[in-house]
Formats: C-alpha cells, structure tokens, sequence
C-alpha cells in the first residue's frame, strides 16, 4: 500500500473487498493484518512492479525526484510543522553530506572494474553501499512522510561513509 502511494501514476488495479478490516477496538484505526488486505497489498506491488519495468527511464526518472524530494531534509510531516533556529543549519548538513555520501559511491561504482568485488568487503564501502541502499529504499517505498524516514537513516549519513581504495592486503591472499 505504502508504495503505491509514492507511484501516483500506476492505475489502481481492481482490488479484494475488504469485508473484516473491523477496528478490533472502540475508537481504532480499521484492522490491517487481514488476509485481503495482505492481497491487494501484493496486488499493488505488482502493479508498481510491472510500470517498473514496462517503463524504465520514465521509472528510473520517477526515483530520482523521489531521493531529491526525501532530501530536501524536510521537518514537517502532515500538519506537524514544528520550528527551532537550529533547522537552520540542519537542511545544508544533510544536503552536504548527502552529496559526499552520492559522490563516493559513484567512485565506488567507477573503480569496481579496476578493483573487482574486494572493495565491497571493505567497512567502510559496506557501510557506503548501505547508505545509499536505504535512502533510495525509503525514497521509493513511500510518499509523505519524508521526514520520519530521514531520521531513521541520520546516523548513517552522520557516519560519513567515504569509499576506500585500499584494499587490505588479507583480501589479496
């Protein structure tokens, strides 16, 4: 469900009534764990999976606004705006940073021919390659609460991951 909601643009396909989603309280959302509810969650997936790949550069596109659009670093999230002065210098260390972190790994990909795959058992580059890995994940898996997804990846990003050449000479054994 979550990620339809960041592709707008796929048709919603027919769906399963959803006949026992029933609060299972007073005053509680309707109830998610249900059997039809798990259908038309898989149903949706492969909508967005079959505009995936009919239509790659469209896709392809389509994820890169969704990254910028997570890294706009924003601090609100649905009618919560909240304010502070250090908001401030919190947008340009995210962007700063992100850009070092999107840097490297474009390095990382450009030497793995001339590396191989022994870079990728380096920490550092793990920890790179994992950064990116969860801010595109997060980018594309969901539409709206940009904020609360950021934070969850803050620590990395704080981390500075920076690709490393050198390769350890126990990889070379």
């Amino acid at each position: 469900m979550n990620l339809h909601r960041s592709w707008p643009m796929v048709a919603m396909p027919p769906l399963f009534q959803e006949s026992h989603n029933q609060p299972l309280a007073p005053g509680r959302w309707p109830n998610l764990n249900t059997v039809e509810h798990y259908q038309n969650s898989q149903i949706m997936q492969n909508a967005v999976l079959k505009y995936i790949l009919t239509h790659p550069a469209e896709s392809f596109a389509h994820a890169v606004r969704r990254i910028g659009r997570l890294l706009m670093a924003d601090t609100s999230i649905y009618s919560h705006k909240p304010h502070h002065w250090l908001f401030w210098i919190y947008k340009p260390l995210v962007w700063i940073s992100c850009i070092w972190i999107f840097t490297n790994a474009v390095l990382l990909i450009v030497d793995l021919k001339k590396y191989r795959l022994r870079v990728l058992g380096i920490p550092e580059n793990i920890l790179l390659i994992l950064t990116v890995y969860y801010i595109c994940m997060l980018a594309i898996g969901e539409a709206g609460e940009e904020a609360r997804f950021l934070i969850s990846v803050l620590p990395l990003i704080a981390a500075l991951p920076d690709y490393k050449r050198k390769v350890p000479s126990s990889f070379l054994r």
